[in-house]
């Protein structure tokens, strides 16, 4: 998928070529100081506390494409024609996390529920 997108003209950084082998909690901060859009097709970020402190910390922007059992060129289809609404969305600043369905559809997970969701950090 990444290759999809790079021939298309985007910048894409597959994760794997700067932070193999480190667990998501390490690298979603590098990725948010850099400034990078978070594309990923890991639905449980959304919902381990850990993640969702660390996007919420890092002031990350992020993309969720929820559809499972795709295809890489059927995701590469979706986030191509997602991304101009992507661009549009990203003038914001973060932190975020929007999923994007099968059918191009976005929504926003509400910040309210991100930080329900850390509580469970605290006990």
């Amino acid at each position: 998928m990444p290759h999809e997108l790079a021939r298309a003209g985007y910048d894409i950084r597959p994760w794997y070529e700067y932070f193999a082998g480190q667990e998501d909690v390490e690298w979603l901060p590098a990725i948010g100081k850099r400034g990078w859009v978070l594309l990923t097709k890991d639905k449980d970020i959304r919902r381990r506390p850990l993640e969702i402190e660390a996007i919420i910390n890092a002031r990350l922007r992020a993309f969720v494409l929820t559809a499972t059992e795709l295809r890489r060129e059927e995701q590469a289809t979706i986030l191509l024609k997602a991304m101009p609404k992507i661009h549009r969305i990203c003038r914001r600043t973060g932190p975020f996390i929007y999923n994007i369905t099968r059918l191009g559809y976005f929504a926003e997970i509400p910040k309210r529920l991100l930080r329900r969701r850390t509580r469970r950090l605290s006990g």
